[in-house]
């Protein structure tokens, strides 16, 4: 991702937003994309001017957007067709109810062991995942469904369970139900 990529990305974002990302030249971020059938493995939201608050391993955390940027190749700005600002202050209102949680990283596992059972055709629920730990793309997903039922991606994609969305999950929604999110921006690698 070059400057003038990274600058389009502030511009554009707005308060609300979704941020997908991946760090291309990190194996793991790699795996997770290439297990969730994707060019994604992390996802943020747009908090506020120059903030984004992630669940990483450090936990749910708020944190400056152009630093975020930095460690990130490619990314994707999604927005979520919000009724009003009313909707869009429950999802950041949410989003703050977990800034000093966890990581979730028997979430993670059970993500993992998830997608893996999948391509075999084999379907079970998150067996690791904790009540009080969260996994990026979880607490995405819950705020959502706090702002306004019909982002409930865990009906949509994962037969209820947050544990399960992925953040190839909110690319896909994008892409076939553009009556609730539609991409502003991505940005892939040349």
């Amino acid at each position: 991702m070059n400057k003038n990529d990274k600058k389009f990305i502030i511009i554009l974002s707005r308060r609300g937003d979704i941020m997908l990302v991946r760090h291309s030249k990190n194996e793991f971020s790699n795996i997770v994309a290439a297990f969730d059938n994707g060019p994604y493995s992390h996802v943020a939201a747009i908090a506020g001017l120059d903030k984004i608050i992630e669940s990483s391993s450090h936990g749910v955390a708020e944190e400056k957007i152009h630093k975020y940027l930095t460690k990130n190749h490619i990314a994707c700005i999604i927005r979520p067709n919000y009724d009003d600002n009313k909707q869009i202050d429950k999802f950041i209102n949410a989003l703050n109810g977990y800034v000093g949680s966890g990581y979730d990283y028997g979430g993670l596992i059970g993500f993992g062991l998830y997608y893996v059972l999948k391509f075999f055709g084999i379907t079970i629920k998150n067996l690791f995942a904790s009540k009080y730990r969260y996994i990026c793309s979880e607490v995405v997903a819950r705020s959502l469904a706090k702002a306004d039922k019909k982002f409930d991606m865990s009906v949509y994609e994962t037969d209820g369970s947050f544990e399960l969305v992925s953040p190839n999950d909110f690319y896909r929604m994008s892409k076939s139900n553009t009556d609730l999110f539609k991409i502003v921006y991505e940005v892939r690698e040349k």
